[in-house]
């Protein structure tokens, strides 16, 4: 009787480093190398100042730009920033198709 084939499985843990902003950067290129932010929640109409960031891009966290703080902060502390909505749908697509390039 043949012995019985041995499978071998791997595991592996790759971390991108703020995966959305990762994404934006990767969508408009344009953003690289400037400050920008991205609110914890969609835009959805009336004001935004005092929505909080979930993310920022390098750039804008050496001006003091941190999340959790509100929008208004953000203009406050770099006036020049970008502040984006979040977009889920791009990054769980994206994030798809990271791990289906790695199977």
């Amino acid at each position: 009787m043949p012995a019985a084939r041995q499978s071998r499985q791997w595991i592996g843990c790759i971390r991108i480093p703020d995966f959305p902003v990762q994404a934006e950067l990767a969508r408009r290129p344009e953003l690289r190398g400037r400050p920008f932010a991205i609110t914890a929640r969609p835009f959805t109409g009336g004001t935004t100042a005092a929505m909080p960031l979930a993310h920022c891009s390098p750039e804008a966290s050496e001006r003091g730009v941190r999340p959790g703080m509100p929008v208004r902060e953000c203009i406050a502390l770099c006036r020049d920033a970008a502040v984006l909505s979040p977009d889920p749908e791009w990054y769980r697509s994206l994030h798809d198709a990271f791990l289906d390039a790695l199977e």
